[in-house]
């Protein structure tokens, strides 16, 4: 069942959550090198609900996907409290349920009292969900298996660069040890192919970088033209948005890995002493995300 909170209230609840699963991370590993107990098993996969055999998508793979680093879990598989008693279980004794996000905006169309004329309002509807992993539920009558699991056809290379062509975003490739995006030029600079330890490591540095390239003022404007680092609250925020988008295009297009997430939740760790301080941030950010992710992958 979904909560009633107040729009407020669930930024807060959910946000706690994203936050108290990084300090509990930081706690258990090192930020620089990341203990990843999920990646021992590449079957794992992204999370998924059990009982719909659906994917869970943006904030809430970004929430679930933390949770399995934390807690160890052998199956990404969810269920909510309802779902587990419909399949026959029981959430086991002292388990806590993981809140996830609910968003979607409705049209509703009335009268305009001075005119008479029909206008359409639009409404954000956000409530949260709490969902419980397999590992904390007894007595179901489903189980995870490998035929169950939710699919996600691969992009191919070719696909990838077809997809990177299709933007016209401008790309300069030179030998060096940085990659960025200047807003200003409206140009990416990537060190050259060759220079990457792999092909997934260069997607996933492109992504990031096409990711901020969706910010400029002739796209989704999200106001780049400052000197970012001038202002370092700002400046994490908009890592935060590209990274989080690079995860979710990577998961759009089934190119991510256990590998990459683990980079990536280094990354945003890097990044979390500049945002604590506004917790309903990094969901802000993963909301910001998507609009860039789906941008990006129109693309394809």
């Amino acid at each position: 069942m979904a909560s009633t909170a107040t729009k407020m209230n669930v930024r807060d609840i959910v946000s706690s959550q994203i936050f108290e699963t990084i300090e509990a991370l930081i706690e258990q590993g090192n930020q620089t090198k990341w203990h990843r107990p999920w990646a021992v098993d590449s079957k794992i996969g992204a999370p998924y609900n059990l009982g719909t055999n659906r994917p869970y998508s943006r904030s809430n793979f970004l929430i679930l996907q933390m949770q399995l680093m934390l807690k160890s879990y052998e199956h990404n598989a969810w269920l909510t409290f309802k779902q587990v008693q419909q399949f026959g279980g029981h959430v086991r004794k002292g388990e806590k349920g993981t809140p996830i996000v609910y968003f979607k905006k409705t049209k509703d169309e009335k009268d305009d009292p001075d005119t008479g004329e029909a206008v359409t309002e639009t409404k954000s509807l956000l409530r949260y969900y709490v969902v419980f992993n397999f590992a904390q539920v007894d007595g179901l009558n489903i189980a995870p298996t490998e035929q169950e699991k939710p699919t996600v056809k691969f992009a191919t290379v070719e696909e990838l660069e077809q997809m990177v062509r299709n933007t016209g975003a401008n790309i300069e490739r030179i030998t060096q040890d940085r990659a960025y995006y200047n807003p200003t030029m409206d140009k990416i600079v990537l060190p050259l192919l060759e220079q990457f330890q792999g092909s997934d490591g260069y997607y996933a540095t492109l992504f990031h970088e096409l990711s901020h390239w969706t910010g400029h003022a002739s796209r989704l404007n999200r106001g780049l033209n400052f000197s970012l680092r001038k202002k370092p609250s700002q400046y994490a925020y908009e890592e935060l948005i590209a990274e989080l988008a690079s995860v979710f295009l990577s998961q759009d297009l089934g190119y991510q890995t256990a590998e990459l997430f683990q980079n990536s939740a280094v990354y945003l760790l890097h990044y979390y002493e500049l945002l604590k301080e506004n917790r309903t941030a990094f969901l802000s950010a993963s909301w910001a995300a998507g609009k860039a992710a789906d941008y990006l992958f129109r693309f394809r």
